[in-house]
């Protein structure tokens, strides 16, 4: 996430959403701040749960490389998982601390 000067976490998470991917989130919910790789950096990536969305209009600020934006459902993303199809560690570990339960 870039923040921006005083915004926390959730604002930046709710920003980066609506910048990349056209939603708006009426509610979005913390999950889990992990390290990408601890001995080579300091960064922290957030990990937040979007719901109750509104479709916007996107708006990319040049300095990302977005093709296309595409909405899966919990369970396809399961099928894309299985299916080898998701490539993005960071995606994989959203999954597996969303959706196995584990923070219940």
């Amino acid at each position: 996430m870039n923040f921006l000067r005083g915004e926390d976490a959730a604002t930046t998470a709710k920003r980066e959403l609506l910048e990349e991917t056209g939603y708006i989130a009426n509610k979005i919910d913390y999950v889990y701040t992990y390290h990408p790789s601890v001995s080579k950096s300091r960064q922290l990536v957030y990990i937040f749960r979007a719901t109750d969305l509104i479709e916007e209009k996107a708006n990319h600020n040049g300095a990302e490389d977005i093709i296309r934006t595409e909405i899966a459902s919990v369970e396809e993303l399961k099928q894309m998982i299985k299916q080898r199809r998701i490539e993005s560690a960071g995606t994989l570990l959203a999954y597996l601390i969303c959706c196995s339960g584990v923070l219940s």
